[in-house]
């Protein structure tokens, strides 16, 4: 009798001994145990994400730091206050930078990891400072030296790196410095100049599909760019007011998948980033290069831990489910596929569209799902960090 296909379905113990068995032999290696994955700033993704949040602002994790004039203290006395402050940051920064990811934001210091922006109280509950700086009116800024613009007789480190400057405000302006930098002194206006390059507007995330107007020109940049005329799958394909995010894979080229972010510029859609795919940390490396770039709009798992373990020995996976009654003859032709890890999607030309997964116990369940968004709900139920990317969006 043929399973219910209907509900999710279950191979017995000892099918999965032959699946997997037969996998193998056939180069289809099932990797059972997870990959490293880097999570997102947050726990509910966005639409670029893969998530649940489209159509809806982007978050702001507070409000953007702010200081007031520090009055009544001689040179001295603030000289010793922004080096204790500053030293305590630079320690604090070697101390967490591997477990965390420090970005960019608006032009402040902030922790994605942990959705906040950095302050003095980070720095005195990490035991770095002493509690008499907790009313101390000092903002952290993650800045290129570059975009500093100051004079050529001023040291800087490396020009395309970020780094991090104390901003101490006076009466006059700003006392700004760093590691490389000697104290300096720069009025409101140049200030808030720099801060203008880093804005991150509030913009809505969403999908783009066929209909929309930008993915006729999305996907022209993209062929043109990789020149190619092949038609494109989008595994997944989001956008804000300026930017979009396209992870995608030349049609039938399943393991080929790769991960852009363009621009709209003029009205026309441009490549910015053509390896985002290939970051070892994502979030770090594109802050760096689109230093105003919505960083919700990158997926919460790490692409390139998973990548290079797609599999395209795929025929003789199907033809099993087929032969064991759990994919009909009646679906039709493989039109796509895309597995990694414990994940496969398949979809046929019949309109018929499967989900499955290896359970932690080693059981493989079969899902027939109607939408791109009922798999993506399943996956994200299964594993709050599913690579969401082996699903076709259009």
């Amino acid at each position: 009798m043929k399973p219910n296909k209907n509900t999710k379905k279950k191979l017995p113990y000892v099918l999965i001994i032959i699946i997997i068995a037969l996998c193998l032999i056939a180069g289809y290696a099932i990797r059972i145990s997870d990959a490293g994955q880097e999570t997102n700033s947050n726990n509910n993704p966005v639409e670029g994400t893969e998530g649940q949040n489209a159509g809806q602002p982007t978050k702001m994790a507070e409000d953007i730091p702010s200081s007031k004039p520090n009055e009544n203290k001689s040179q001295a006395e603030i000289d010793a206050t922004i080096n204790a402050v500053l030293n305590a940051a630079v320690e604090y920064y070697g101390n967490y930078s591997e477990f965390t990811n420090f970005v960019t934001k608006n032009g402040f210091w902030f922790d994605n990891g942990v959705n906040s922006y950095i302050s003095i109280q980070d720095l005195i509950g990490a035991e770095l400072l002493e509690n008499k700086y907790l009313d101390e009116s000092i903002c952290f800024l993650y800045l290129k030296p570059s975009d500093l613009e100051l004079p050529a007789s001023s040291s800087t480190g490396n020009s395309g790196d970020m780094e991090i400057f104390i901003s101490y405000e006076i009466k006059s302006g700003f006392i700004i410095t760093s590691n490389n930098l000697p104290k300096t002194s720069i009025t409101k206006e140049a200030h808030d100049k720099i801060l203008g390059k880093y804005i991150t507007e509030d913009s809505y995330s969403t999908r783009i599909y066929p209909s929309d107007e930008n993915f006729e020109p999305i996907k022209a940049s993209i062929q043109k760019y990789c020149s190619f005329d092949d038609d494109i799958d989008f595994r997944s394909l989001i956008k804000d007011d300026r930017f979009a995010t396209v992870i995608f894979s030349p049609k039938e080229k399943y393991t080929d998948v790769r991960s852009f972010i363009l621009e709209k510029e003029n009205n026309e859609w441009a490549v910015k980033i053509d390896n985002v795919a290939e970051f070892i940390k994502p979030y770090i490396e594109v802050n760096k290069r689109l230093i105003n770039f919505n960083l919700e709009l990158l997926p919460k798992y790490n692409l390139s831990q998973f990548v290079g373990g797609l599999q395209n020995d795929y025929p003789q996976y199907v033809d099993y489910l087929k032969t064991q009654g759990y994919i009909d003859e009646e679906d039709g032709e493989l039109v796509f596929f895309s597995s990694i890890d414990k994940f496969s999607y398949m979809e046929f030309s019949g309109g018929k569209k499967y989900l499955g997964n290896f359970t932690d116990d080693g059981v493989f369940m079969l899902y027939p799902v109607q939408s791109i968004e009922e798999a993506s709900i399943t996956m994200l139920t299964l594993n709050e960090n599913a690579p969401l990317f082996i699903l076709r969006q259009c």
